[in-house]
């Protein structure tokens, strides 16, 4: 897909992500099959529908990436919700788990190696602008 091709075009050669154990990835779906190109371990907690920012005529190929990575061993997906999990089983078949969200706080820190760098899509949300929310900020 374009997105996976551009996606490898730009990040298939970052050390950071090369050297990663594995990967988490959540909203969109998508995120996911970009983050398999590395070979490593995909930890995938769904909370959108799967087919968000798979355009229409991609679809069809898309569910079945998504069915192929949900029965590779190496990686695991839960949904958040039912409902989120009937339509990853209306559209590949695959019933996941359903994990319910809940929170503890661990008093971690995280530190990234790239404090001005921002990796997002161009595309709008079903709910925000990302760009126009960031530059509202800036």
């Amino acid at each position: 897909s374009e997105y996976y091709e551009r996606f490898v075009g730009l990040m298939g050669r970052d050390e950071g992500l090369r050297d990663a154990d594995f990967f988490m990835c959540g909203e969109p779906v998508l995120f996911c099959r970009l983050l398999s190109y590395f070979g490593q371990p995909v930890i995938g907690y769904i909370s959108t529908p799967i087919s968000v920012y798979v355009g229409k005529e991609d679809r069809a190929e898309w569910y079945q990436q998504f069915y192929e990575m949900a029965l590779d061993p190496r990686h695991i997906f839960a949904t958040t919700t039912p409902i989120f999990n009937e339509w990853v089983v209306y559209a590949t078949g695959i019933d996941l788990p359903v994990v319910r969200p809940i929170c503890t706080y661990t008093e971690a820190s995280y530190w990234p190696r790239r404090q001005r760098e921002l990796l997002l899509l161009r595309s709008v949300s079903l709910f925000w602008d990302t760009e126009c929310v960031l530059n509202y900020f800036a």
